[in-house]
Order: C-alpha cells, then sequence, then structure tokens
C-alpha cells in the first residue's frame, strides 16, 4: 500500500514539472527598468454651465512624459497602443470619451505633438527595435469637455489609473509589455455652475451710411443700436461680466472703442464704440476688459448700445473710405 501511493505521488510532481515548463517562455519585449509613471497631482476643479455647450473645454494641460525604452528580440515588429483604463464609451465630440459623470468627457493626446494620436490610438506603422526602442520628450495634453448639460452639485471623477500603454508585437499581439501609466494623483472635483449667460443676439447691425455725412459734420456718429445680455440663476449669485474686443483697437482707447476688420473691402478709420445703456438717456462707454460685478437674484439684463463711430484724433476730410465696418466683442462671466 505505501509503494503505491508513493508511486501516485512522483506522478503527480512530473506532471506539475511539465505544466510548469511550458509557462516559463520569455517573453518577446522587455523594459529598460521599470514601468514608467507620470500621476497627475493638480486640484483640479472642473466648473460647467448646468446648461452649457457641449464641446466647451473645461480645462486643458499638457504635461511631460518620462523618457520610455524598451528592447525586444532580432525581427520583432512591434506597436505600442494606448488606451484609456476605464471603461468610457465614445462621446458623439471627435476624439472625446464619456467619463464616470454624466456630461462631462475626456480628451487625451499622447504624443501631444503628432498629429494624430488621440486615445484609443496606436503608434502607427510596426517597427523592429533593433537594439532597442525609445520614446522621449514626449508630452501628454489632458482635456475636460462638456458633452452635454449636467446636473448641478459636485461631483468628482475619481483618482487611479486613467491611461495605459502596451507593446505589442504584431505576430503575438497577446505578449504585450506594459511601458507606461497616466494615474489621477487626487480626484477630480466637478461644480456645476448654476448661472447662465444669453445675449440678445449675436449679430447687431449698425446700419448704412454715407461717408459724406462723417466728412460734413465733424460731430456726426452713427445711430445708437440696443443689444442686451441677460444673467439667470436660480440662487443668489455675485457674478462678475467681462467685455473685450475681439481686435485689437488701433487707437488705442480701452473705454468702449473696439477694434475692427481692416483690408481689402473694409472701412478706413471708423471704430465701433460701445455703451452700457443706463436708463433711456444716459449711457456710459463699457470700459473694455475690466470685470463690472453685480448681485443676481433671478435674472439680470444688461442693456447695451453699439454704433460707427469716428474718433476725435481721424482726420474726417483726409481719412476716411467706404466700406464694411465690422467688430467683434466676447463676455465672459464669473460666479464670484
Amino acid at each position: 500500500m505505501n509503494k503505491y501511493i508513493t508511486a501516485s505521488l512522483s506522478t503527480i510532481l512530473l506532471s506539475l514539472a511539465l505544466l510548469f515548463s511550458f509557462e516559463a517562455n520569455a517573453a518577446l519585449c522587455q523594459m529598460d527598468g521599470a514601468v514608467k509613471v507620470l500621476t497627475i497631482t493638480d486640484n483640479i476643479t472642473l466648473n460647467p454651465a448646468d446648461k452649457g455647450t457641449a464641446g466647451t473645454i473645461l480645462w486643458s494641460k499638457t504635461y511631460t512624459v518620462p523618457n520610455i525604452k524598451y528592447s525586444c528580440d532580432a525581427s520583432t515588429q512591434t506597436q505600442w497602443h494606448a488606451e484609456y483604463s476605464r471603461s468610457y464609451l465614445a462621446a458623439s465630440l471627435d476624439n472625446v470619451y464619456n467619463t464616470e459623470i454624466p456630461g462631462i468627457g475626456i480628451r487625451i493626446k499622447w504624443p501631444a505633438n503628432a498629429s494624430n494620436s488621440w486615445l484609443p490610438g496606436n503608434s502607427g506603422n510596426p517597427v523592429t527595435c533593433n537594439p532597442s526602442c525609445s520614446i522621449d520628450n514626449s508630452s501628454v495634453l489632458v482635456e475636460f469637455v462638456q458633452t452635454s448639460t449636467i446636473e448641478q452639485g459636485e461631483t468628482e471623477v475619481p483618482a487611479g489609473e486613467i491611461v495605459h500603454v502596451n507593446v505589442k508585437p504584431l505576430l503575438a499581439p497577446e505578449d504585450e509589455l506594459r511601458i507606461l501609466n497616466i494615474n489621477f494623483g487626487v480626484p477630480i472635483k466637478v461644480n456645476t455652475r448654476s448661472c447662465s449667460i444669453y445675449p440678445s443676439t449675436t449679430n447687431v447691425d449698425l446700419g448704412t451710411y454715407s461717408v459724406a455725412s462723417f466728412q460734413n459734420n465733424p460731430t456726426f456718429q452713427g445711430d445708437k443700436k440696443d443689444f442686451s445680455i441677460t444673467v439667470t440663476c436660480p440662487t443668489v449669485e455675485k457674478v462678475g461680466l467681462t467685455i473685450v474686443s475681439m481686435l485689437n483697437s488701433p487707437f488705442g482707447s480701452s473705454q468702449g472703442l473696439l477694434g475692427v476688420e481692416s483690408g481689402e473691402g473694409y472701412a478706413n478709420n471708423f471704430a465701433i464704440l460701445v455703451s452700457e445703456k443706463l436708463n433711456p438717456y444716459v449711457s456710459s462707454a463699457v470700459t473694455l476688459g475690466k470685470e463690472s460685478v453685480f448681485d443676481v437674484t433671478s435674472r439680470v439684463t444688461k442693456n447695451y448700445q453699439a454704433q460707427i463711430y469716428v474718433p476725435t484724433d481721424v482726420n474726417r476730410a483726409n481719412s476716411l473710405s467706404a466700406g464694411r465696418v465690422v467688430g467683434a466683442i466676447q463676455y465672459t462671466m464669473a460666479i464670484k
């Protein structure tokens, strides 16, 4: 009986030895050192509007990635493949993937200076690492993008691994080698803005005039055209509103004078004056680039006027020419 038991144990041990020998095959590719890790430790707070526009970039930053070096067996063709570590599904926006927070998407590009390297993606044509491959001086672009309306309140994208990169042999993709991890070191906070901003129009028609009207009358200016900006908040908020000219004013003034388009087809030496309408009879030139702070209990409408304007230092008799007068403003709302 004892001999029988001993023989059976020997057979089992022999089978185990054969089993382990098949698992000991050498990998086709090896890291030069440990797997590289980039941990993003910034305290990031996203402030999307609850009814914000899909495609709005809420936050964007580029980070330096540690240099990566690996080697593979002779004649082994490989690609590296970068992908999200989480089960993110593609959004309807280009290269944006939905995060754990409905309405918040993420878009990552590595290497950031490559033309078509948005995640998930690979390195393109397979290469042979002889004697080794390296990815040096690269950077990664991380962006958070609003994808839809967002529920009010505070939420967060969890900390942890967000991206991993593996090298995969072309003929044996299952024999992959991890070369890079990108992690969020702290959660990404999402604090939804509760206020919204609406312009009465996106285009103000300033009218059509004869150049002679400006030349023959030293005080003649274009008619004032009304437009407004409305801010709404579900709770009482202190809001800052800033208006800037999208084109630099050629006259060097911040008091309401917008720069205008120049070149073929555009009038010379005209500007556009933007004023805030304080009451039906009084208006005051807007100080461009200066934040105006006010309280919003439910809804506040700021009334403005715009007009074609000839600055006082322009020689009306000799310097004006016909054409289009086109300017643009950008208004920014900040919740205090």
